[in-house]
């Protein structure tokens, strides 16, 4: 699956791997998304909130998927400038 951009996107692309995850999964950040404070927001297809998770100077941030139900998730990451990205991901 890939990534959607909102229209007041940011200019790095986070990626999700693997996917479909099963237990973990990894959110590689660029080089150009690095430095930055971002805040990643994990929803399920019902839109509640499953994950809320600072990243600070990461190349790779690891969320553990154990126990949560499979489905198709979104992944949102936004930057302290509002910026936004919107990736969704399946979990078997």
């Amino acid at each position: 699956m890939s990534s959607h951009r909102d229209p007041e996107s940011s200019a790095w692309h986070a990626q999700v791997r693997p996917n479909p995850a099963a237990e973990l999964l990894y959110i590689d950040i660029p080089e150009e998304g690095r430095y930055d404070v971002l805040d990643a927001y994990i929803l399920n297809a019902n839109g509640q909130s499953m994950l809320s998770q600072r990243i600070i100077d990461k190349p790779i941030q690891e969320i553990r998927l154990d126990g949560w139900p499979q489905g198709v998730y979104i992944l949102e990451i936004r930057n302290r400038e509002g910026a936004k990205q919107r990736i969704r991901f399946v979990k078997m």
